[in-house]
């Protein structure tokens, strides 16, 4: 019993630097992502530390509707093929 215990401590173990990749590559880049769609963009280029919610409005143009479903139609295709391709492998 003290065994088997221990193994599942092991796991566990062996799975933190797994998750601290995971954190440090992953979560991180999402979360600066997240906090420049909300700072405002000046003409010059860049950004200004002055919270807007202007690219959020700018999702609702029917032109940017367009180029969602053209980016998710590729996305999709894409992810097929790669699926079809890998399992063979």
């Amino acid at each position: 019993m003290n065994q088997k215990k221990s193994r599942l401590n092991l796991g566990t173990l062996y799975a933190w630097p797994m998750g601290l990749w995971f954190l440090i590559f992953f979560l991180a880049p999402l979360f600066i992502i997240l906090v420049y769609s909300f700072l405002k963009k000046p003409p010059r280029g860049g950004v200004e530390l002055v919270l807007s919610l202007k690219a959020y409005r700018q999702m609702f143009n029917p032109k940017y509707a367009i180029l969602l479903g053209r980016t998710l139609w590729i996305t999709a295709v894409s992810t097929l093929i790669t699926i079809l391709l890998g399992i063979p492998c």
